[in-house]
């Protein structure tokens, strides 16, 4: 549609009934340049002459810096026909009523996403060219708001460090922030008008970040380059030269992205059989020295649990020694403390070798359950609604020499296993802070709704 002008109003210094050379502006008005006319442009204007007694309104193409207008005529008092004017006529922008019948808003011709992942210091785009069904110019601008403050290109939102536009192509380029201070998500909307209508699009956004300092190794289903859906070797990605695993997959099986959680790959638990299975023979890592360490396991509980025995309420394990200790497990007694301390077998820290410490901090979707009672655990992660969801499960200050295994039964242990989906596991050589907990969930869970995993 024609490009709208506000407060322009200038006179004239030429003559007759063909293009008008613009001459200076009115007193208290703006130029039409000073409006926001470009060469190119199609501007609605007005035209008055004789002291109002002829006037004329149409439709002008903008050259020669905005200065030169080469008019099309929609309405006049010389019925119809372009005025031949005098040098006492004035041109101004206006807005006639056929820039709203039957204008409709430009139209976008890809389909925008509802939301944006964004990394840390990455560009990710928009493609929200539109298309004006008169053929008239389109251009974009965009606005956002997080439900407290609103965002503009001069006030951007903290998770982004710069926006441009092409405003030929109708694409947005989004730089993230590389401040982990500025992790969280806000609405970013794209706009794109002809002059008189406009369209909009919101785009949901989000920046997280995954802790890089003490970064040992991530293990990723979702990534191609650690599982590519098919062998045996789950590598890291990390970037940190961590070792490539073995799965087993005589007991555990790939679920596609086509058919995991959200869309996204996981490496799901199956029920097992005989006494103390074992699913991965050594499949989970931290430093090997055994000093202080955090080891995180992203993991959807499916079809309860497992169990040969009376203990029903088993929930996971973390291994701290390869064949000899886990950091929790079953819930079926003891005390917070007992759990720390290795002295209960029968509780959800329990273990052989004090792979959970005194000083250890366990995380379940980044609350502090450390001090859970007898069915805290197993209600946070399979009451009230959560079972079947992703979960972040993190022990911090942990004693790990081989990481972490699913099934590996010491003698003391009852016969039992967890099932469900493992989407990733994440180790660290130093325990994280409780910020960093919540960033590291934060990672995981945009790629979830969160019927999906708990946000």
């Amino acid at each position: 549609m024609a490009k709208l002008l506000n407060r322009a109003k200038m006179t004239i210094s030429s003559t007759g009934t063909g293009n008008i050379t613009l001459s200076a502006a009115v007193a208290n008005f703006q130029t039409f340049a000073q409006a926001g006319a470009s060469d190119g442009d199609v501007v609605r204007y007005a035209i008055e002459d004789n002291n109002g007694a002829a006037w004329e309104i149409g439709t002008a193409v903008m050259s020669s810096s905005a200065t030169v207008m080469a008019r099309t005529v929609s309405q006049s008092s010389n019925s119809g026909n372009a005025l031949n004017l005098t040098s006492n006529a004035v041109v101004f922008g206006t807005l006639a009523a056929e820039d709203f019948s039957d204008n409709a808003a430009p139209a976008f011709v890809n389909t925008i996403p509802s939301t944006l992942k964004l990394t840390a210091g990455a560009v990710s785009t928009i493609d929200a060219k539109a298309l004006d069904d008169a053929g008239f110019p389109v251009s974009y601008t965009f606005d956002g708001h997080d439900g407290t403050s609103v965002y503009s290109s001069s006030s951007l939102p903290p998770q982004l460090s710069a926006v441009s536009i092409n405003q030929t192509t109708g694409v947005f380029s989004l730089t993230a922030s590389t401040s982990a201070s500025n992790a969280g998500s806000h609405t970013f909307r794209v706009r794109a008008t002809d002059g008189v209508r406009t369209a909009t699009r919101s785009v949901s956004t989000n920046l997280s970040f995954l802790p890089t300092s003490g970064l040992l190794g991530v293990y990723d289903m979702a990534d191609v380059n650690s599982y590519a859906g098919s062998g045996t070797s789950w590598v890291d990605v990390s970037g940190n030269s961590g070792p490539t695993f073995t799965i087993d997959l005589s007991v555990a099986t790939y679920v596609s992205a086509s058919n995991g959680i959200g869309g996204i790959a996981a490496l799901a638990l199956d029920t097992p059989t005989g006494s103390r299975p074992v699913y991965f023979a050594n499949a989970g890592l931290t430093n090997a020295d055994g000093t202080a360490s955090t080891a995180v396991l992203i993991f959807a509980h499916k079809n309860d649990y497992y169990y040969t025995s009376s203990d029903t309420q088993t929930v996971y394990n973390f291994m701290g020694k390869f064949s000899e200790s886990y950091a929790f497990r079953g819930e079926s007694g003891g005390t917070a403390a007992g759990r720390k301390t290795g002295t209960s077998t029968q509780s959800s820290w329990s273990s052989d070798r004090g792979a959970a410490r005194s000083g250890s901090s366990l995380y379940i979707d980044k609350v502090d359950a450390s001090s859970h009672t007898t069915g805290g655990i197993y209600t946070a992660i399979s009451g009230s609604g959560n079972e079947g969801k992703y979960h972040s499960l993190v022990l911090t200050n942990g004693l790990f020499e081989y990481g972490f295994a699913t099934s590996f039964h010491p003698s003391s242990f009852a016969n039992q296993a967890p099932m469900g989906d493992l989407r990733a596991m994440v180790f660290y050589d130093r325990a994280l802070s409780a910020t960093e907990v919540t960033s590291l969930h934060g990672h995981f869970a945009k790629d979830y709704s969160s019927s999906e995993m708990v946000q």
